[in-house]
């Protein structure tokens, strides 16, 4: 813990201006983040963080802009929402102080503000290449968390009580893939053997969060053949060159690889189909663990057999590669991500104000990923990221302190166990495009990136002032200060 590098930590000085009636007007953010000895991944992070900070809301005027500054404190490096939870944070805060000064509630502004399709990022990319879907889950999320009855309720019954209740909200939206300045290649290796089994080779590794499973199943899916036919390798160094599991990146550019190498395999197998059976191509159709040919029916591995027998081999690399979006790094204009996930998480917690303990009673998670390939997968991705996203935001603390990390172990360095786990309703929803493979998007990061915003703005709630608590984590300590437990504040 002492030698591994950390997330970044961020300053931010926000400025966000509305009109009487919600509608935003401007969105101004400007961030420090503390690279430490190194500058490792501190452009690419300080450049996410602020490339995304105006969020999925339509803002007409925005300025964002940050530096990276080298420091003698532990050196930051990548860590799960790359730069996207710090600018989140800070704007969704800032969102519920604006919606306090207006009277509104949270829920209510955010509703107003929401971006549709063929509105423009805050660089100026228009999304009309598909259904922005935060709306959808903002909703779901307000519905499911029973948001504005308790909002006002709490609001009201909280004074004077020892133990306050709050409800927050985060809203946000993630560039699936690298994004703009850096090319983005997936490859794979895709083999029909003379059996009919499917054997991927594919380099993106399994660390647990089932890319293997999914590659298998869009495998099978494009090939038009049974799951349990096909066999996904182990990633070892002789896989085509896909670059590392980040930028959640697995299931787009790994997909499409291996929709480019079936495509292949297809056209391979219809050629050998179309000489043996002196017919038109155009007329050979593959069914599920079948093959048409023109009015014929055989089944996937006889049709495998075919095609060896005739001197073919249905193996072929696959490869995809992310269109490079059109961006102007000296304005900071124009397109920054080739497509994007939708998210919204919603807390409700109970604050003790003479503990200063946070107990975190129910989450709802919502992310419009496109097509959900496979939903057990999804739904532990979603429950996850909210449960690692609760340490962020209320436990966990390096405590770097003159280049030291104090906390060193975990009897110091606190994350959540079951027992401090509330209920997680995981809840997906879908507005597939053709952008990704059979329209899905990323969903590894996205799960997480909200999840600050929203504790924070939960405990700030109880408290009974939105923006009390400015930093992470709200810890006990900070929250007991912030109920005047102590002498001190929660900033």
């Amino acid at each position: 813990m002492q030698q591994s590098h950390k997330r970044h930590p961020f300053k931010f000085d926000v400025h966000v201006s509305a009109d009487q009636e919600g509608k935003l007007q401007g969105f101004e953010a400007l961030a420090m983040t503390d690279s430490g000895a190194y500058a490792n991944m501190s452009p690419g992070v300080a450049f996410k963080a602020v490339s995304l900070g105006a969020g999925p809301y339509v803002v007409p005027n925005v300025y964002c802009g940050a530096k990276a500054i080298y420091t003698n404190n532990i050196p930051s490096g990548s860590m799960r929402g790359f730069g996207n939870p710090q600018g989140i944070f800070a704007r969704e805060c800032a969102l519920d102080e604006l919606a306090e000064k207006l009277g509104m509630s949270p829920y209510l502004l955010r509703k107003r503000n929401v971006m549709h399709r063929g509105d423009a990022t805050g660089s100026g990319q228009i999304i009309d290449f598909e259904d922005i879907g935060a709306e959808e889950v903002l909703d779901q999320v307000a519905q499911k968390l029973d948001y504005e009855k308790k909002y006002w309720q709490y609001k009201k019954e909280n004074p004077g009580k020892t133990k306050r209740r709050g409800v927050g909200l985060s809203l946000s939206y993630r560039g699936n893939s690298y994004g703009t300045g850096v090319p983005d290649v997936g490859r794979c290796y895709l083999e029909v053997q003379m059996d009919g089994s499917v054997r991927l080779n594919i380099g993106l590794t399994e660390i647990g969060q089932g890319l293997h499973t999914v590659m298998g199943q869009i495998a099978a899916e494009a090939l038009m053949v049974s799951d349990d036919q096909v066999t996904v390798s182990e990633s070892t160094t002789d896989a085509p060159a896909t670059g590392i599991c980040n930028a959640s990146r697995g299931t787009f550019v790994g997909g499409n690889a291996i929709l480019d190498a079936a495509k292949k395999i297809h056209e391979c197998m219809r050629d050998a189909l179309s000489e043996t059976f002196q017919c038109d191509r155009r007329k050979i159709r593959f069914l599920l663990d079948m093959v048409d040919v023109d009015g014929k029916k055989l089944s996937f591995k006889e049709a495998a057999g075919i095609t060896f027998s005739t001197g073919r081999t249905p193996a072929f690399t696959g490869n995809y590669k992310t269109p490079d979006p059109v961006f102007d790094e000296k304005t900071g204009f124009g397109d920054t991500f080739y497509e994007y996930t939708y998210s919204c998480i919603g807390a409700e917690v109970e604050i003790d104000t003479c503990t200063g303990e946070t107990t975190v009673l129910n989450v709802v998670s919502a992310h419009d990923a496109g097509r959900i390939m496979n939903p057990k997968l999804a739904a532990g991705q979603i429950v996850g990221g909210a449960v690692m996203a609760q340490g962020y935001a209320l436990m966990e603390d390096i405590n770097s302190v003159k280049g030291y990390a104090k906390n060193e172990n975990f009897d110091q360095y606190m994350i959540p166990g079951i027992k401090d786990v509330g209920r997680v309703l995981p809840v997906t929803v879908e507005n597939p495009n053709d952008r990704g493979p059979f329209g899905a998007r990323s969903l590894g990061e996205p799960t997480l990136d909200p999840g600050l915003g929203a504790f924070t703005n939960a405990v700030n709630h109880a408290l009974g002032e939105l923006g009390k608590v400015k930093s992470s984590p709200a810890s006990l300590e900070k929250v007991l200060f912030s109920c005047g437990g102590a002498k001190g504040d929660g900033r």
